[in-house]
């Protein structure tokens, strides 16, 4: 599914998201899978914490089981 890109993504470093995986996040963020960090940053260059994946994971299976 595509989702359209001037309505989402409000995160202010939204620009240094590839392109190839501006669909992917928006719809992580679309559906709540990815919330962001602090400070309200999506921080799509940085390496994610261990606790970051595991929410992520965790939220990505009670949305599939949903």
């Amino acid at each position: 599914m595509l989702y359209d890109m001037d309505t989402v993504l409000s995160y202010p470093d939204s620009d240094s998201i590839s392109d190839y995986a501006k669909n992917a996040a928006l719809y992580c963020q679309t559906t709540g899978i990815i919330a962001g960090r602090a400070g309200g940053v999506f921080a799509p260059q940085e390496t994610a914490t261990r606790a970051e994946v595991s929410a992520i994971i965790q939220r990505f299976v009670e949305f599939v089981l949903d």
